[in-house]
């Protein structure tokens, strides 16, 4: 049992690999790894595939960095005014691409959002399922767009598109979709969050600044009393600060947002998001970090940048490594793990969702690997789970290393399932307007959300050239008999 469970050691080793069906089309290298032989003789070009086959693609003109469901309907960002991109044409059919799923084999568009906040989301696009509604905050810019898709999701009703006197990076809705949470990572504003009130979707209204830890993400528990910040804890170092948003909650005037706990660690950086989790009952979060504690190099060359870098400027610094180290026993890209957050002072990991990739003793090999890669190669990004009572699976973009599935029945032993590496697409180096994947494109960027449809035994998600992929599970690997 999991009481049982507790005075286990944390895993912190690569999980066991996936047992593949015999015509999958298995990875040849590390777990986790397209390698350099790979990414030069074309192999790479094709999809690896474990446990999971491709079952319908949008592609379009690529995506951004937001994916969201509704129904039978997927909205996936592409990149806009204020992102970047290394495209040499601009979009033909700007905003947030709305798509009819009814068959998942035959993703159709339907209609495409461009309103400045959904046009240009980044991370923020996110459903809020109780209340149908899908909001975004523009990209270093000040507008927040709500939408209703109560009705027909094919064609959301823009309900407001309001200046919130920020700038947008990530964010999402409390459970019952009457706060939103707008996280900001602008270099002119610094890292602040603001809290919305979207009780009435016409009319969203700022609550408060006043958070009290910077952060990249943000998340709350299911009764709207937590959040979960990811950034910078009060050591300095990079991790999860627990906060009380109990006052936010029951809209008290002016209200208080009190740490309760933090949990930091150095083998990780550029805190990502966490999703919260129970295991009979027990609160839990999955959190990921969007970059390895090798990137210290390159979170050095931001931190010398000028506030407002010239854009050609900051594309040359990206693309100059990548700038990643092997640094003693850290893991060189990011990576998620599970965290027992039932002692909130004291939060714990339980695990690390670590490939071989993101072992250190494979570090110098894999480094070859990753050259002319811009900012991210092997790094975790996004994650999303099956269930959040007793979770059974969760599955994570991994960038470089495509969409992994792992088992978490057991937070202190995990175990890959499944994987899906789409093929990289150097053959269309500048005509993707819609994506931001910088650098060589002998490996996608999956670097968006990923969401369970059960019903269907399916994943859907996107990746920054392959645009919308429908993923189906094979071989009996999910949903468990259990």
């Amino acid at each position: 049992t999991l009481a049982s469970r507790q005075a286990a050691e944390p895993w912190t080793q690569p999980v066991p690999r996936a047992q593949c069906g015999v015509n999958d089309a298995q990875e040849t290298g590390f777990q986790g790894q397209v390698s350099l032989v790979d990414r030069l003789s074309g192999r790479s070009l094709q999809p690896y595939n474990c446990n999971l086959e491709l079952v319908g693609q949008h592609q379009g003109e690529g995506s951004g960095w937001s994916v969201t469901i509704f129904d039978d309907c997927a909205y996936y960002s592409q990149v806009g005014s204020n992102s970047t991109t290394t495209s040499l044409t601009p979009l033909q059919n700007p905003g947030a691409v709305a798509l009819d799923m009814s068959d998942s084999a035959n993703p159709v568009a339907t209609a495409y959002l461009d309103s400045p906040g959904i046009a240009d989301p980044h991370e923020s696009m996110k459903v809020n399922e109780r209340r149908a509604l899908l909001g975004a905050g523009q990209n270093a810019g000040p507008a927040f767009d709500l939408y209703d898709i109560s009705g027909d999701c094919r064609q959301p009703k823009l309900l407001a598109s309001v200046d919130m006197g920020g700038e947008g990076h990530e964010g999402d809705f409390s459970a019952d979709g009457h706060t939103y949470y707008i996280a900001n990572t602008s270099s002119t504003m610094g890292i602040t969050v603001q809290v919305v009130d979207v009780s009435d979707p016409t009319n969203p209204a700022l609550i408060t600044e006043a958070v009290p830890r910077p952060s990249h993400g943000v998340t709350t528990s299911p009764d709207g009393n937590r959040a979960y910040l990811t950034g910078i804890v009060g050591d300095g170092s990079n991790g999860l600060t627990i906060v009380d948003t109990s006052q936010v909650q029951a809209r008290v005037p002016d209200p208080e947002i009190a740490i309760l706990g933090e949990l930091g660690w150095n083998d990780g950086l550029a805190a990502q998001h966490a999703i919260h989790v129970n295991y009979d009952g027990r609160p839990h979060v999955i959190f990921v970090d969007e970059l390895g504690g090798g990137a210290l190099a390159f979170v050095g060359l931001l931190n010398g940048l000028p506030s407002d870098p010239p854009q050609e400027a900051f594309l040359a610094g990206l693309v100059l490594g990548p700038p990643i180290q092997c640094i003693n026993d850290e893991a060189p890209f990011g990576m998620a793990r599970i965290i027992d957050i039932s002692d909130e002072a004291n939060p714990k990991l339980t695990a690390k969702l670590m490939l071989e990739t993101n072992d250190a003793a494979n570090c110098a090999e894999t480094l070859a690997d990753v050259s002319g890669q811009a900012i991210f190669s092997y790094d975790s990004h996004y994650c999303a789970v099956d269930r959040i009572d007793n979770p059974t699976a969760v599955a994570c973009g991994y960038q470089n290393s495509g969409i992994r599935v792992f088992d978490i029945r057991d937070p202190y032993a995990p175990r890959e399932i499944a994987y899906y590496i789409p093929p990289g697409r150097i053959d269309q180096q500048h005509e993707l307007a819609g994506s931001s994947h910088l650098g060589a494109k002998n490996a996608d960027w999956c670097s968006n959300p990923v969401h369970f449809v059960p019903e269907r035994g399916e994943l859907w998600t996107s990746c920054q050239d392959n645009g919308f992929i429908a993923l189906r599970f094979t071989n009996g690997v999910w949903p468990f008999p259990d």
